[in-house]
């Protein structure tokens, strides 16, 4: 695997030296260089090659611009992806119609608007589709004292999303550079449309840091009046990426003065990283250790007291982490899946059509694909949460309450990609997360329901603590931890007064 690792990150240091030089490779250029990395769609095992076509590509970016312009906003909402994280200074997932919403009455003032892009760049990049390009915006506004023109300009950052071969806005960033002209024009078109800005008590900066040499991406949330020397890490559920409920969780911890970082493991969303989608809770490990390197880098940070926290899956790698690390002051876990091998062969046995049965039957489903990986490069795909393929990583014939994963407006979001590289179970199903727990030595909390996950992986992983950990056992299922507003708040109160609380470790 290794091996074949090195030969990737050969082959993007030729399209990074192509890109620094001004030259776009498409993304069949692109896969006739590298080695295949085949992208399944979700629910369907069959791999398939990234491909995209550069000109619909470079036309839907320039559509952003245009049709806001012509003030088409029906043409326009057609150009986005079911959930988009829109970041115009705050990272947020908004549909193509809670986007009109927020553009069309403050444009709409405006007598004109002319939003200029040149430099327009597409690549192909750990498969996915990632754009950028240059703006300048006009906005004319008659009768304004001190003139009727304002410009501003900046760069965008965009991924699309290759829906059936029509291509989607699924991320999209406005950085802005330079102001000119009459500032009052903005002002008086935000009074005439009676929007008004977000009050909100902490900002989002994006950052990146590296591991095993891939660079992670995250964001770091800083509230105005932070909490002195503490810092949260925060992550979620096996598969997901941090706009799922690592990005609610922040916000919150954010809202009661708390720093918090989240970020996207190697493999995941818009981290580097080779396979894509590989849950490997090794790899998942050391990245946990990778963003406390991070945040213990970072002058106003160095002398923080550091909470890891994990959300269900996240919950062994955070524990693993801290038993590690010496640098973690406090440890974290929400809705726990902690799960050795017994545990593992209990709750996945029952696959129909898996052969001989669902655990060995989806371990040797693994040991072929890691050996096709290390033999030809090619990563073998299915889906992370699937109602009708018994061989995806979570198998759920009627969702009920995991509606979460089928819901465009909870978790089922384009971002998150909803796929499982099939190699990733010979890491998940031989692991034991109890392992590190006689290790910790930190004070910890725990928070969980005999509704979620697998309770007595939780209850085997507190018998095997030497620490004396605080546990509380509440209400509500699994999924109530990743989105339920209450379910969250009352969690997090938990874990908000246990790290207020004095400790001694």
């Amino acid at each position: 695997m290794e091996k074949m690792l090195k030969k990737y990150k050969s082959t993007m240091r030729l399209h990074n030296a192509f890109t620094r030089r001004g030259f776009i490779i498409s993304g069949a250029a692109l896969l006739s260089l590298c080695t295949t990395i085949s992208i399944g769609r979700a629910q369907n095992t069959k791999a398939q090659k990234a491909s995209f076509d550069l000109n619909a590509a470079n036309q839907l970016i320039r559509q952003t611009a245009s049709l806001a312009d012509q003030r088409k906003w029906q043409d326009l909402s057609r150009l986005f992806s079911t959930k988009v994280l829109l970041d115009y200074g705050y990272p947020e997932l908004l549909g193509p119609q809670e986007i009109v919403d927020r553009w069309q009455p403050l444009l709409s003032e405006f007598d004109t608007t002319s939003h200029q892009l040149s430099q327009i760049e597409v690549r192909e990049q750990d498969g996915r589709i990632l754009a950028s390009s240059r703006f300048s915006a006009s906005h004319v506004l008659k009768d304004v004292l001190g003139g009727d023109r304002w410009t501003l300009e900046g760069r965008y950052e965009y991924e699309l999303e290759n829906q059936d071969g029509t291509l989607k806005v699924m991320r999209m960033r406005m950085i802005p550079e330079k102001s000119s002209g009459n500032t009052k024009v903005l002002d008086e078109a935000k009074q005439r449309s009676g929007i008004t800005e977000p009050v909100r008590n902490h900002t989002v900066e994006h950052v990146t840091f590296e591991s095993g040499g891939d660079t992670l991406k995250g964001w770091l949330y800083k509230p105005a009046n932070p909490k002195a020397n503490e810092v949260i890490i925060a992550a979620g559920s096996w598969t997901t990426v941090k706009e799922q409920m690592p990005m609610l969780y922040a916000k919150r911890f954010a809202e009661e003065g708390l720093t918090t970082l989240i970020f996207d493991f190697r493999g995941y969303g818009e981290s580097e990283g080779q396979p894509r989608h590989y849950e490997s809770p090794r790899r998942k490990t050391d990245d946990f250790k990778a963003a406390i390197s991070f945040v213990s880098g970072r002058p106003e940070l160095k002398k923080a007291k550091i909470t890891i926290l994990g959300v269900c899956a996240s919950a062994g790698y955070a524990a693993q982490a801290t038993a590690e690390d010496t640098r973690v002051s406090r440890l974290a876990l929400v809705a726990p899946w902690l799960h050795n091998p017994e545990i593992a062969r209990r709750n996945y046995t029952a696959r129909p059509g898996v052969s001989p049965n669902g655990y060995d039957g989806l371990l040797n489903q693994g040991r072929d694909a890691r050996k096709i990986y290390e033999k030809t490069g090619e990563v073998r795909f299915v889906a992370s949460a699937s109602t009708s393929d018994s061989y995806a990583a979570m198998y759920i014939p009627s969702p009920g309450i995991y509606d979460y994963y089928f819901n465009t407006n909870r978790g089922l979001l384009p971002q998150w990609g909803n796929q499982f590289a099939v190699l990733s179970w010979t890491e998940w199903l031989t692991y034991d997360s109890h392992a590190s727990a006689p290790q910790i030595r930190v004070p910890t909390v725990i928070v969980h329901s005999e509704n979620g996950a697998i309770p007595d992986g939780a209850k085997a992983f507190i018998n095997a603590l030497t620490n004396q950990p605080k546990v509380h056992w509440i209400g509500g299922s699994q999924l109530d931890f990743y989105d339920g507003e209450a379910k969250i708040r009352e969690a997090l109160a938990f874990v908000t007064a246990f790290i207020n609380a004095p400790q001694v470790s």
